[in-house]
This record gives C-alpha cells, sequence and structure tokens, in this order.
C-alpha cells in the first residue's frame, strides 16, 4: 500500500515529468532555438500549465506543500544543465550554474505570478512575454528616482 507522502511525490513528479516535455519542446525540430526568431506558438509550457490548472493552482491555493516549489525549480534547472545550453556572447565570463539557477527561479517567478493572477494573461501573452525576457541581456542599469 502507498502511503500519502508517497503518493504525492509520485503525482508531483509524474506531473513535472509531462511540464519538462512541454518545456524542452521548442527545442524538438531542430536542437536549437534563436530567441530573437522564436515564434509564441513553440512555447507550449504555458499551455500545458493551463489545460492542468487543478494542478498548479496547488502552488498557491496550497503554498505549503512541502517541495512543490522546490521540485518545479529543480525540473527546470535540470532541463537546462541536461539539455540546454545557453550562447551569448558573454557566457564565458559568467558561471553556468550560477546563470542556470538565475534563469530556473526567473522562469518559475513567471509561471508562479502568472498562476498566482488566476491566469489573467493570455496563454499568447505570457508566451510571448517569456520570449521578450529570454532575448533581453540589459547591458547596464539606472536607478529610478524617488516620486
Amino acid at each position: 500500500m502507498i502511503d500519502k507522502e508517497h503518493l504525492k511525490e509520485i503525482l508531483i513528479l509524474d506531473e513535472l515529468d509531462r511540464l519538462e516535455n512541454a518545456f524542452r519542446s521548442p527545442f524538438e525540430p531542430t536542437g536549437y532555438v534563436n530567441f530573437e526568431n522564436m515564434s509564441v506558438s513553440s512555447v507550449k509550457v504555458f499551455s500545458y500549465i493551463k489545460e492542468h490548472a487543478n494542478f498548479f493552482d496547488l502552488l498557491i491555493e496550497y503554498e505549503n506543500i512541502p517541495g512543490l516549489e522546490e521540485a518545479l525549480v529543480y525540473m527546470i534547472h535540470q532541463s537546462f544543465l541536461n539539455s540546454i545550453e545557453f550562447i551569448s556572447p558573454s557566457i564565458a565570463e559568467v558561471n553556468e550554474q550560477q546563470f542556470q539557477i538565475y534563469r530556473a527561479y526567473g522562469i518559475f517567478g513567471v509561471i508562479k505570478e502568472w498562476v498566482k493572477s488566476g491566469y489573467a494573461v493570455s496563454v499568447e501573452e505570457i508566451s510571448q512575454q517569456l520570449i521578450f525576457i529570454m532575448k533581453s541581456s540589459p547591458i547596464g542599469a539606472i536607478a529610478k528616482k524617488e516620486a
């Protein structure tokens, strides 16, 4: 007999395996993605999340489900480590592990805030925003003046 904790782990891992497939889908045709030319329709992760909203709503409704957020970030991070290599002129100067952690938490934050908003923007709009985010590389920053 499977106890509740083990069942929870199985359900989370199963859902995250399917999410990982959606996450990797833009790379399937050629193994390469140019963020400048990436189409909104190639981003499948948000469609998957919306179609499985009952599961992903658990990120908000039950924020204290031990391990759920960590498992999602870990899945994104492992996808980067195992199957995605970022290409950039300055990437040689950046610690790859730290860069991938930064990206994983960033993407997780976009997902969590979208879920928290009740999926306020369309799948197409949030997908477009992720593409904009992935291709943006600021070269500096200016402090905002207090209003």
